[in-house]
């Protein structure tokens, strides 16, 4: 008869092994995504432009549900009948307040969103594109990727090459904080 020790290190042995194994294939599917978005960026054509605040006609913005006050900051300021703003907004609420929010089941395995929101939003060619989570998040780092923004603005958080502008807020991750220094670059890129 087995000692019970025995047994019980056996099944510590099996669930250190799992755990091992279920690591292992986490970090495989997370280079095997990163691989697929670099390939799909690759074929994304668009022109980086500077672009003038006041002369604007099509704005994307991305955020996380948690940056709503900060993406209402940026509608209010850009917000006039000449300007066209779209948002996609990725929220881990399972009840959808509006049909432009994505949530956790409207990804596919990979991470990719699978919506039509999500399609529009990738034919329409911003002026400028402004993605303003703190937060790392998969779905809002492919739709970024894949837009084909004139300028893409944000702060890459660990993934270099992901925006025309990069505004480094490590040591203020807000949203809000973000928000504003946006504006104050596009301000600052455009004096005369």
């Amino acid at each position: 008869m087995p000692c019970t020790e025995t047994v019980h290190l056996n099944s510590i042995n099996q669930s250190i092994l799992f755990f091992y194994y279920f690591c292992s294939f986490m970090k495989w599917l997370d280079s095997y995504r990163k691989s697929l978005l670099n390939k799909q960026a690759a074929k994304v054509t668009r022109t980086v432009r500077l672009c003038d605040p006041d002369n604007i006609s099509r704005i994307g913005i991305l955020w996380m549900e948690s940056d709503e006050k900060a993406y209402k900051y940026l509608y209010d300021y850009f917000k006039s009948p000449q300007v066209l703003v779209r948002y996609l907004c990725f929220t881990y609420d399972k009840e959808v307040k509006d049909s432009n929010m994505i949530t956790p089941k409207d990804i596919n395995w990979l991470g990719y969103p699978k919506t039509e929101q999500f399609h529009k939003f990738l034919q329409t060619e911003f002026d400028l594109l402004l993605n303003i989570s703190v937060t790392p998040n998969f779905p809002l780092q492919v739709m970024t990727t894949l837009s084909r923004a004139k300028l893409k603005m944000g702060w890459d958080n660990g993934n270099p090459g992901l925006f025309d502008i990069s505004i480094d807020v490590s040591n203020q991750p807000d949203a809000m904080f973000l928000a504003e220094q946006q504006i104050f670059y596009l301000k600052q890129f455009n004096k005369k």
